[in-house]
């Protein structure tokens, strides 16, 4: 499969009101700052999906409602809707060739529609190995914590400037700078290359980044840290 035709998509939550950690300004001494935050918790997902030539696709967003999806986020059904809108913006890239894309194992996504419309449009999809996203996912890895804090900047200043508080219905005119800012070529291009993806390095990710801490490693004789009790 060719290069600009490998995706990797995965999903990010927002709450409106809280844009991630900060710094602030306040008094000397104070050790406590506050700031007004809006009460609104209503869960927003994105799903961006990017490829290895630099470029992305239009994210899909996830609204929670009745007439969205009453939890926020990404489920089997949605997971269709979600492939199909990935069919539509890259098959012209593609031009009838196969595709792959790189995902989480969220047993979520695959159920069987979503697997059978894969064969039938030859999407290949591989998985990320059990409990490593935070390695190999390249969205993660790169793009998430550029996202986030931009988020955050770009939440403030619409606080700010409109004395309103950021809500599904002016949330995408907030999120819109902040994936401009994100999702750059060279960002695009650095999640890929940083999980030894594209280009392909096996050893992109040391060996040592997937080793047991020693507090819960079972090697060697006996436990590897002191009991404080005799163990009765």
């Amino acid at each position: 499969i060719e290069p600009d035709c490998i995706f990797a998509a995965d999903e990010t939550g927002f709450l409106p009101g809280r844009g991630g950690s900060e710094k602030v300004i306040g008094k000397a001494g104070k050790k406590d700052q506050h700031a007004k935050e809006s009460g609104n918790r209503n869960l927003i997902t994105v799903m961006p999906t990017i490829c290895t030539d630099g470029t992305s696709i239009p994210p899909l967003v996830i609204f929670a409602g009745l007439a969205y999806l009453k939890k926020g986020y990404m489920d089997g059904e949605l997971c269709v809707d979600w492939i199909k809108h990935v069919d539509h913006y890259t098959k012209a890239k593609a031009r009838d060739r196969d595709r792959l894309i790189v995902l989480d194992q969220h047993r979520s996504r695959f159920t069987l529609p979503f697997l059978q419309y894969c064969r039938q449009k030859r999407i290949h999809v591989v998985c990320y190995m059990s409990h490593a996203t935070q390695l190999y996912q390249g969205l993660d890895v790169v793009c998430f914590g550029i996202l986030k804090p931009a988020f955050g900047k770009e939440m403030r200043k619409f606080e700010e400037r409109t004395g309103e508080a950021v809500t599904k219905n002016n949330f995408l005119s907030v999120y819109g700078p902040a994936h401009v800012v994100a999702f750059t070529a060279d960002n695009v291009k650095a999640a890929f290359s940083k999980t030894g993806i594209h280009p392909f390095n096996p050893q992109a990710i040391p060996v040592t980044a997937l080793k047991p801490s020693i507090e819960f490693s079972c090697s060697g004789d006996g436990l590897p840290l002191a009991q404080y009790s005799p163990v009765k």
